[in-house]
């Protein structure tokens, strides 16, 4: 009897279910191919995106001198123009060394003559020469600023005497208590006024007590101001007075308890410090402590023998001047006969006086707390350097006193030929890359990622009708095309610029080349009308729809687009989610099918070897 063969080999479970899967999942790899193409399309229109910001900010600087229209647009061609970088104006000076200029917003033109008659100048006041460390007598003084918007005339106070009161100290270092009654005398002669304090001290005090003792006595009993602190161990009571405000401090034992330590032993009494008159330093430092409120700086020169005290307003003109009090005066008072007396005899020498600067405008006298003559004219700064030159003291008239410098204003053509050639470079960047889109790559086979969208199409249709259009109706003069100002279509569509036609066409009629590119509104036409002509207007509201500005997310042609491909791609990557959930289901079940038969084939194959031994022992007994 023969014997039976079954093939009982284990099978590659996971290899055979992985090639069926494979099979299986093919939907998935083309979706996620779609979600890549979609994405390259999303950042191609990014891209684009960007090209066409850039092509808005540079319409937008012509328009509004800004990257950024305004939130209410001009609507009308006055307003517009005044915004427009066709108020950019150049100014010239035929003598810079007196004053130079400059013209800004403004649709003014013309030549002007001007003479100038002094400059703006900040008052200086420098005090006699003394030593650094002499001793000024009298404490306080004022300074009064005229013409201040918060305080005019009112006067400020410049206190010395705060800087160098009169400091007393207790000899001895005492640690804990006290240990001893007594009382500590405070006297004060406030010009005659005297003034005392008491401080009973009592054996369980500290000198922490005794401050506080001090501190709360003092209160309300009309004493110059002083301090109480505690410095290694020792009392220091330090006094605001002048030399006219003098202080003593004496210590009192309590005569009833002979036997305990006495007071004045423990504290060993007082040292005393006099008040002193200040020095030029510190005049400096209270002067310059006020110096926002005042606008005076102080500081100090050396003369080479002795140091001067320089007075400076903060700000040029005459509203700006300064006068000193006379106590203030008599702080560097010198007799006349003195060398060292300045000018005046009084302790000052006014180097400075504060003055505003004057010019004759046209023959017009014009004044100025600075330097600087803002909107002279519409839009005109002046800035003066130094006095025009006389040329005949012995009249008045400002033409025939002073050599006149001629100033001329113009419209600035180079600005504007300039911002039309960037927003023409803008416009082909735009242009070149919508034509990468559509052109067709024989190396790769293939175009650009959106070369099948109509989008592009349609932005491009867009930007080429605004710029072709006419800009003029039947009847009408003036620039009908921007070919005659020098601007051409190529082939690609692209533009090119002969600038030489724009410079000519702003010289011979400006008016008529601003009216074309911003737009007008027909003679008669009722408010809102729509306006004739106006390229750059209506290429800024177009982009306005087609870009995607950051302060304007939505609401456009390309973000519209990347919206819709965008939800496509979170819709497709659902859908492999929920198709992976399927798969991963039937991959689990394929693999519990496939690992039983293999473990049917096992069986079969010990079942197998079994009979074949059973019939193997059958033919052995025969």
């Amino acid at each position: 009897m023969g014997s039976f063969n079954v093939i009982g080999s284990q099978i590659d479970v996971m290899g055979v279910v992985s090639q069926l899967m494979l099979l299986e999942r093919q939907p998935v790899f083309a979706m996620e191919d779609r979600i890549t193409s979609m994405q390259r399309m999303v950042q191609s229109y990014q891209t684009l995106n960007t090209s066409l910001s850039a092509l808005q900010n540079n319409v937008n600087r012509l328009l509004y001198g800004s990257t950024s229209a305004p939130f209410v647009r001009p609507d009308n061609f006055n307003s517009r123009l005044e915004t427009s970088i066709f108020t950019s104006r150049t100014a010239t000076s035929s003598n810079e060394s007196v004053l130079t200029a400059t013209a800004s917003g403004t649709k003014v033109s013309g030549s002007y003559s001007v003479a100038v008659k002094q400059l703006a100048q900040a008052q200086i006041t420098v005090s006699q020469g003394v030593g650094i460390n002499q001793e000024l007598e009298g404490f306080t003084g004022t300074i009064t600023v005229k013409g201040t918007t918060e305080k005019p005339g009112e006067p400020i106070t410049i206190n010395l005497a705060a800087a160098r009161g009169q400091v007393s100290a207790s000899n001895n270092e005492i640690g804990g208590t006290i240990g001893a009654n007594g009382t500590i005398n405070i006297t004060a002669n406030n010009n005659g006024d005297i003034k005392n304090l008491e401080i009973a001290v009592e054996k369980g005090d500290t000198l922490a007590d005794i401050k506080n003792k001090i501190d709360a006595q003092a209160l309300g009993h009309g004493l110059p101001d002083f301090t109480v602190s505690i410095a290694d161990n020792k009392l220091q009571i330090t006094s605001a007075a002048t030399t006219a405000h003098r202080f003593s401090i004496s210590v009192v034992n309590d005569a009833e308890n002979e036997g305990d330590p006495r007071l004045t032993e423990i504290l060993g009494g007082f040292t005393t410090q006099s008040a002193t008159n200040a020095t030029i330093r510190e005049l400096q430092e209270a002067i310059n402590k006020q110096s926002g409120e005042t606008g005076v700086v102080a500081s100090i020169m050396f003369n080479g023998t002795n140091y001067n005290l320089m007075l400076t307003s903060k700000e040029t003109g005459e509203a700006n001047g300064f006068t000193l009090s006379q106590n203030f005066y008599d702080l560097f008072n010198v007799p006349p006969d003195d060398p060292l007396a300045p000018q005046d005899n009084n302790g000052f020498d006014h180097k400075v006086t504060a003055q505003d600067a004057v010019l004759y405008f046209n023959g017009t006298e014009m004044k100025s707390t600075t330097n600087t003559f803002r909107n002279v004219v519409e839009g005109l700064t002046l800035n003066v350097k130094e006095k025009s030159k006389e040329i005949d003291t012995d009249t008045d008239d400002p033409f025939l006193r002073y050599e006149n410098t001629k100033v001329d204003v113009g419209v600035n053509n180079d600005a504007i030929v300039g911002a039309v050639k960037e927003m023409i470079s803008s416009f082909n960047a735009v242009t070149g890359y919508i034509n990468f889109q559509f052109t067709y790559n024989p190396a790769t086979e293939s175009s650009g990622v959106l070369a099948g969208d109509s989008t592009l199409r349609n932005i491009q249709s867009v930007l080429q009708s605004i710029i072709s259009t006419s800009g003029m109706l039947p009847g009408e003069t003036g620039y009908r095309s921007v070919a005659q100002l020098g601007i051409s279509y190529e082939k690609d569509g692209s533009l090119s610029f002969d600038e030489s036609k724009l410079r000519e066409a702003l010289d011979n009629d400006f008016d008529a080349v601003s009216r074309f590119l911003l737009g007008y509104e027909r003679e008669g036409a009722q408010p809102g009308a729509p306006h004739t002509a106006g390229i750059l207007t209506n290429l800024s509201l177009a982009l306005n729809g087609l870009s995607t500005p950051l302060s304007k997310p939505l609401g456009n042609t390309i973000q519209n687009a990347m919206d819709g491909l965008n939800n496509s791609i979170r819709d497709m990557q659902i859908s492999i989610e929920n198709y992976e959930l399927r798969l991963q289901a039937k991959e689990d079940a394929l693999i519990a099918q496939f690992s039983a038969a293999d473990q049917a084939l096992r069986l079969l194959q010990v079942t197998m070897s079994s009979l074949n031994n059973s019939l193997a022992g059958l033919n052995s007994n025969r």
